[in-house]
């Protein structure tokens, strides 16, 4: 007998791989991990530069987005209007990563044309139905939103700060979701000394540096012109130190122009910071490394965070939304407001003394053993997803 398998759309917006898009990146490798004689995956987005990949049973675009332009914004929800109305019923769970209109309103629409079960990922504090611009007030939007909360089966809220948030909006209890990001714990791993020293030789960097990692989209969201600041008035001090910022532009240029600026205006900064691109080496920076950083604004779980603190990094970020749910104060990192004196601090602290540092990142790795592990945030998912015949 042939068991039907159960078919899951993912819903993402601004595409599921290996780019930069936080929600994109994490139910990627999330669903990595599912069984695929039991179930099919497929994805629906916007995004033009979507590659093709093994995980996925087919990929459909809807039509380009352009996030936060409008027009765009608005023909994705309408083209994505007629295309859940043809293909809804295909599916039997529909997975989307976006609560703003161009997320909400197709997962409606799913249900209505013939879907099974549609689950919204709420990936960011303060955002879908607390989006306070001006123009979502003047059109009502978030309101529009909470309406809306009522025809979705379920909000998968990130963190604990998120769930709060959506107590506050009333949303229904049994809608409300608890599952974090989780990480491949046996992908980020730890390096024994020998083979750190090893990766470190191959980025230019000295087994006596101390070497600081920042991932993410270069944006003045994440801040990583911060972290600049915060080291320009150690590196006398502390000449071992090295700056890893890593990750693409994400702000058309603001924080790029930022952290240029600083640099040409410190010729010893320059020595002690690298700025890389896009890499698919990720890993290996952070298994370079010896502190992870992240002054940002805001997040929803940083996947970042995750990875860094797998790979045995104490971390440094800011008191956002995820980040008290797996950073100690002062046993496995810092928590600390968006301060460049806070932040120079607490580097100082791990620069001082390094059994600290040691201890912490052993901390930070078993922390996430024990809360974040891939599988079994995977399989929350999935009996979240189950289909009842």
């Amino acid at each position: 007998m042939v068991t039907k398998k159960t078919s899951i759309l993912l819903w993402a917006p601004l595409g599921s791989g290996t780019h930069y898009w936080g929600p994109g990146i994490s139910a990627f490798n999330l669903l990595q991990g599912v069984d695929k004689e039991k179930y099919e995956i497929h994805l629906a987005h916007g995004f033009p530069a979507q590659a093709k990949y093994p995980l996925f049973d087919s990929i459909s675009f809807v039509r380009k987005l352009i996030f936060k332009d409008k027009v765009s914004m608005t023909l994705f929800i309408l083209w994505s209007y007629f295309w859940m109305k043809k293909n809804a019923k295909k599916y039997d769970i529909c997975y989307n990563l976006s609560p703003h209109h161009i997320g909400l309103l197709p997962g409606v629409w799913f249900k209505k044309f013939g879907g099974k079960k549609t689950f919204v990922k709420m990936t960011a504090l303060n955002d879908g139905f607390n989006d306070n611009s001006r123009v979502s007030k003047l059109l009502g939007l978030p309101q529009q939103r909470l309406r809306m909360a009522k025809e979705v089966d379920g909000f998968i809220a990130l963190s604990s700060e998120i769930v709060e948030e959506l107590k506050e909006k009333n949303i229904g209890a049994k809608q409300i979701i608890r599952i974090p990001n989780g990480v491949d714990t046996r992908k980020f791993v730890p390096l024994k000394l020998e083979s750190k020293v090893l990766v470190r030789e191959k980025f230019g960097l000295k087994e006596s540096d101390f070497v600081i990692v920042f991932t993410g989209g270069i944006s003045q969201r994440k801040g990583p012109s911060l972290v600049l600041r915060a080291i320009e008035g150690m590196i006398g001090r502390f000449p071992q130190i090295q700056l890893l910022i890593i990750g693409p532009d994400r702000d058309k240029g603001k924080e790029k122009q930022v952290l240029e600026e600083l640099l040409s205006s410190n010729t010893v900064l320059q020595n002690h910071t690298h700025i890389i691109d896009h890499t698919s080496t990720i890993l290996a920076y952070y298994q370079a490394g010896d502190l992870f950083v992240l002054p940002s604004l805001n997040e929803g779980m940083s996947n970042s965070m995750l990875e860094a603190m797998s790979c045995g990094l104490p971390a440094i970020v800011t008191k956002v939304s995820g980040a008290a749910d797996v950073v100690d104060h002062g046993r496995n990192g810092y928590l600390i407001d968006r301060e460049v004196s806070q932040l120079a601090e607490c580097i100082l602290v791990y620069l001082e003394n390094t059994e600290l540092r040691t201890r912490h990142g052993i901390q930070a790795r078993n922390k996430i053993l024990a809360q974040f592990e891939s599988n079994s945030v995977l399989k929350k998912h999935l009996e979240l997803f189950r289909v009842d015949e």
